[in-house]
């Protein structure tokens, strides 16, 4: 978890401090925010990501996060195979 996460004690932390009311919502956003660096995250508003695994799963993040906005960005691969074949 230490690659990925800031650490584990934080993030036991975090959960430990939001244990009365820790619901399935919170839990992602605990745990997608332990991403970051060892900071302070009470004012982020808004979290953006750019995996394309996430394109699967939007109906149930709707339903987790209703008042999310989406952008799903459609690149054209004709572009990265010209590339591709002009490095051979």
């Amino acid at each position: 978890m230490d690659l990925f996460f800031t650490s584990k004690i934080n993030l036991f932390n975090e959960l430990k401090k939001h244990k009365n009311n820790l619901n399935y919502k919170l839990l992602c956003t605990i745990i997608y925010l332990q991403f970051f660096e060892p900071k302070a995250k009470d004012n982020i508003t808004v979290i953006l990501d750019k995996q394309i695994k996430y394109f699967f799963y939007l109906k149930k993040l709707l339903e987790l996060y209703p008042e999310s906005k989406f952008v799903i960005l459609v690149r054209d691969p004709r572009v990265n195979a010209i590339r591709k074949k002009a490095e051979t």
